[in-house]
């Protein structure tokens, strides 16, 4: 019970219990997800092209790309 005469004193032990319940479920999540899948596809970036009409462009990591300006 809270003694202490403010009316948010239940809030702390509530919060700490959400936090707890969170964490024990993002680490079943990430323990049941985090081996390799056998259908996986894989993707490098490095190779990454995509189709234009003029034919295929190489994909450019971000911030090499030439900036456009918006109208």
């Amino acid at each position: 019970m809270c003694t202490s005469g403010r009316s948010d004193c239940w809030i702390k032990p509530g919060l700490w219990h959400s936090k707890a319940r969170f964490m024990a479920s993002m680490c079943h999540i990430i323990e049941e997800y985090s081996h390799p899948f056998k259908d996986d596809i894989l993707v490098s970036t490095d190779i990454l092209t995509y189709d234009t009409p003029d034919g295929p462009n190489a994909a450019r990591p971000v911030g090499e790309a030439p900036e456009r300006s918006w109208r």
